[in-house]
């Protein structure tokens, strides 16, 4: 962990935007909890990730090296 500033608006954030595209709630949390693990171990003050970088998230909290 870097620094926590914008977890809590990155999930929110990207969890409304995944409602909005259609996914379910679960889904939806996933995402945006993808999004906050990027922006807690983001340097800069405004984390800067896309869409794949979240899926490449998702995957890896969904299918952990060793699991």
């Amino acid at each position: 962990v870097r620094d926590v500033t914008g977890a809590g608006d990155s999930l929110a954030g990207v969890t409304i935007s995944r409602l909005i595209e259609g996914l379910d709630l679960v889904s939806a949390v996933r995402h945006g909890i993808a999004a906050a693990s990027l922006t807690v171990e983001s340097e800069n003050v405004v984390a800067d990730f896309s869409p794949a970088d979240i899926e490449r998230r998702l995957a890896e909290i969904t299918n952990p090296i060793g699991a």
